[in-house]
């Protein structure tokens, strides 16, 4: 069962990898560096797809409702995020 961000967001279990969006956009990062490492060439057609792909799913991942939250992991807590998160 996959739970929501939501469910997930509210039970406090969330951190950045538990994030479908989140962790696409990791595996897109990997794959862009290894075509780049393989083809040497930012130009290569290979390259710029994998790049356009990343870029895409950066846009999508800006529009996710734990954008903020991921974003946030990690970062010493101050009073100001603290309120943000609990809304």
């Amino acid at each position: 069962m996959i739970l929501s961000h939501e469910i997930l967001y509210f039970q406090r279990r969330i951190s950045p990898l538990d994030c479908p969006c989140r962790t696409q956009i990791e595996k897109l990062r990997v794959i862009m560096e290894n075509t780049f490492d393989e083809f040497q060439s930012f130009v290569d057609p290979s390259v710029l797809l994998a790049s356009q792909a990343l870029d895409d799913a950066l846009v999508q991942y800006r529009k996710c409702p734990m954008y903020n939250q991921c974003n946030q992991w990690g970062r010493p807590c101050t009073e100001d995020n603290k309120k943000r998160i609990a809304g």
